[in-house]
């Protein structure tokens, strides 16, 4: 990736390491967990993931040519939703799920790093940034300091795109159910909780200009029948007031 890349680490320098780590090692999740789940095609857990990542890639713009994708775990988002006109890094702390990623989705615009400090890029270096289903991870401390990252990092005009649970819905039960029920329990990982109102102030905050919805309702449920069902679903859900979607997802301008 030098000769493709080579200027979004032009004059990167002084890491400065997080306050605070957290206290889940996630190091632990089976390599690839995720992307498995995503590639079976079937059921809800897979459906919600490709519906999940879908809506990310929406709200992608046609003129992006640089991406970023924080927290990106096995690669699945960049591996499947991101097209060859995009120069697309993805950054994570499991140096398991990178090296997975780099196997199964490592191409010529596509890398991936892992790492726990300051984000290695120059400033400027993006047109856009995603975090999906992210900062419930970081306690406070953490969150200010990605989202001060994600800031230096984007360009003038840069966005970023950022989703997580959406504790104003019926999310608070469906994690419990998934914690009793999944192999992987979200019990030790979900230390941040949002609604639209917490999310809007937080990105504010932080200089970003944030539109805040909520998505993903009854759509991925409907995968038990079919997965088409489920997708004619998701579309139709994108054009009514979705109050009652299990996940945020805010669409955030940086302030200049």
């Amino acid at each position: 990736m030098e000769s493709s890349n080579a200027k979004i680490y032009a004059g990167f320098e002084h890491p400065v390491n997080h306050p605070q780590e957290t206290a889940f090692n996630y190091d632990s999740i089976p390599t690839g967990y995720y992307d498995a789940i995503f590639h079976r095609k079937k059921g809800i857990q897979s459906c919600w993931h490709y519906l999940k990542f879908l809506g990310v890639s929406h709200r992608i713009a046609p003129t992006v040519t640089t991406l970023l994708d924080i927290g990106c775990g096995p690669g699945t988002f960049l591996g499947n939703f991101i097209g060859p006109h995009i120069q697309a890094v993805g950054f994570d702390i499991a140096s398991g799920q990178i090296d997975y990623a780099m196997q199964k989705y490592g191409r010529q615009n596509i890398t991936f790093i892992c790492g726990k400090d300051r984000l290695p890029f120059a400033d400027s270096s993006f047109d856009a940034v995603t975090c999906i289903e992210l900062i419930e991870h970081l306690a406070k401390d953490q969150i200010d300091a990605l989202l001060k990252e994600c800031y230096r990092v984007l360009t003038p005009k840069g966005r970023l795109i950022l989703t997580t649970p959406n504790y104003k819905s019926l999310w608070v039960v469906l994690e419990k159910m998934v914690n009793r029920l999944s192999p992987v329990s979200y019990e030790d990982q979900h230390i941040s909780r949002f609604n639209p109102h917490i999310l809007r102030e937080c990105l504010e905050t932080h200089g970003f200009q944030a539109n805040v919805k909520s998505y993903l309702g009854i759509a991925p449920f409907l995968a038990l029948l079919s997965n088409r069902l489920a997708t004619q679903m998701f579309k139709y859900e994108k054009w009514i007031e979705n109050r009652y979607g299990f996940l945020l997802i805010a669409d955030c301008e940086k302030n200049r």
